[in-house]
């Protein structure tokens, strides 16, 4: 049976168990010890296919193999160019300096190789390289699915889709940048009569959130009945300096005892795994839902580089 285990976490310590041998006591038995018999699997997160490919971007994946990943290969018109790429966070996150590659059409591929010297590459990615950087915000959203259509709704309170304490987004910007606005869509029944939320922003440490920086009161408690289904925005004039990956996350209020939240996806085909929540208890873990594909919180942002 084919174990699936995500790069990210069997970068560190491995630790082995035997379970079981054969043979007479004192001689040489046969191992039952799990042997890495399929090559990895990668698929390429960021960058979007069809975005523009500026001077500077982001590649993550998303990497499952049965033992240790030791390699990554970046491949760009087919031929390896890793001298262009550093590491954010390996094996599965890099900044690609894209500044002296040709304007036009380019494709681009990951090769990843684990301990034993099995390989996988992702599937061609088709980008177009421009040099001119669109003067503006650059938006940065992970919720849309295959077919374009907003899918996933928060939903006030909980229901059968499971409940937490929170709900977020991991943002990664290309380069360090400024945040000059974050936006959140939220649901609420029209029967329930609503709560106190935050809006917070925190830097990402460990693919976890971090530190706090930023907090903004969602007071849903004096909405007369009927749906409540609409943005709520946050918009910094000045810009929110950020230098790394950055989480936006709504959760319950302390005085928002006994209320709880959750999301409601019709299972749509999404890209990536940006979602992050935060359980009853106060842990933060990326959010899965549905036949094991990873939906995100409808939440957007807007950056300056």
């Amino acid at each position: 049976m084919k174990r699936f285990v995500q790069a990210s976490f069997v970068s560190g310590v491995v630790a082995i168990v035997l379970v079981g041998c054969e043979g007479n006591p004192g001689a040489p038995g046969q191992s039952r010890l799990p042997e890495d018999r399929y090559p990895p699997t990668v698929e390429i997160i960021l960058p979007l296919a069809g975005k523009p490919l500026y001077s500077q971007s982001v590649v993550e994946a998303s990497i499952f193999d049965d033992d240790t990943i030791t390699r990554q290969d970046f491949l760009i018109d087919g031929i390896v160019r890793n001298e262009f790429f550093t590491v954010r966070r390996a094996p599965t996150l890099f900044s690609w300096d894209a500044s002296t590659l040709a304007p036009g059409r380019h494709t681009f591929q990951m090769r990843v190789t684990d301990a034993t010297g099995k390989s996988g590459e992702s599937a061609l990615l088709y980008l177009l390289r421009s040099d001119t950087q669109p003067v503006g915000n650059d938006r940065l959203r992970y919720f849309t699915d295959s077919s374009g259509v907003e899918t996933t709704k928060w939903k006030l309170p909980a229901d059968s889709a499971g409940s937490f304490a929170g709900l977020g987004t991991r943002f990664t910007p290309d380069k360090p940048c400024l945040l000059k606005v974050i936006r959140v869509k939220l649901y609420r029944k029209a029967t329930w009569a609503g709560t106190a939320l935050w809006l917070d922003i925190y830097t990402e440490r460990n693919s976890l959130p971090d530190t706090l920086i930023y907090r903004k009161v969602i007071n849903l408690r004096n909405l007369e009945g009927g749906e409540f289904n609409d943005w709520v925005e946050s918009t910094f004039r000045s810009g929110l300096p950020i230098n790394g990956e950055f989480f936006a996350v709504v959760t319950l209020a302390e005085d928002a005892i006994g209320d709880t939240m959750a999301i409601q996806s019709d299972d749509g085909g999404w890209a990536n795994g940006h979602g992050m929540m935060k359980t009853l208890a106060g842990e933060w873990k990326t959010f899965n839902v549905g036949r094991g594909r990873k939906p995100n919180p409808l939440i957007e942002a807007s950056v300056q580089y």
